[in-house]
């Protein structure tokens, strides 16, 4: 399976321009998005809330690329709804994901983090991404980050 960080990096900016009634109808519009998008890839796909506005979840049986492509998806109809939404001043939604395949014998929530390294890394603050491995099939380990904490940038393929 594989595991997946999400987030709408300027959802306070929302919240603070167009009010909070319009920060939550964007994020229950983005778990619509969501959900439709996952269920359409299987029954058994999930995401969920984890800390603030950062979604984290599970993509069952299919590769690294297609959760990718997936989550590109997603990407394009955040964007999609953000020029349509009927929300006036309604800045253009930022939406940043990564996604990083589990591997037999690796600890949840340390690959959670990975993926919400492998996002991070690959954000510009302006533009939505989807960041992933470059060779899914690596395995993360500590040598692989940095002094302070960041993934080495030679690892992650970043599209938007």
């Amino acid at each position: 399976r594989n595991v997946f960080c999400a987030e709408l990096s300027n959802l306070v900016d929302v919240n603070r321009i167009c009010g909070n009634d319009s920060g939550d109808r964007v994020y229950k519009k983005l778990s619509e998005i969501m959900n439709d998008a996952l269920s359409s890839a299987g029954s058994d796909n999930i995401v969920m809330r984890y800390r603030g506005s950062l979604l984290i979840g599970y993509i069952n049986g299919i590769t690294a690329l297609e959760s990718v492509d997936i989550l590109f998806k997603i990407l394009y109809l955040v964007k999609d709804y953000s020029a349509d939404s009927g929300i006036d001043s309604l800045p253009e939604l930022v939406f940043n994901a990564a996604v990083y395949p589990e591997k037999k014998g690796t600890n949840a929530g340390r690959n959670i983090e990975i993926a919400r390294s492998i996002m991070f890394q690959g954000s510009d603050g302006k533009t939505g991404h989807v960041a992933f491995l470059k060779n899914p099939e690596q395995r993360i380990n500590e040598k692989d980050f940095d002094r302070r904490g960041g993934l080495n940038e030679g690892l992650i393929s970043v599209i938007s």
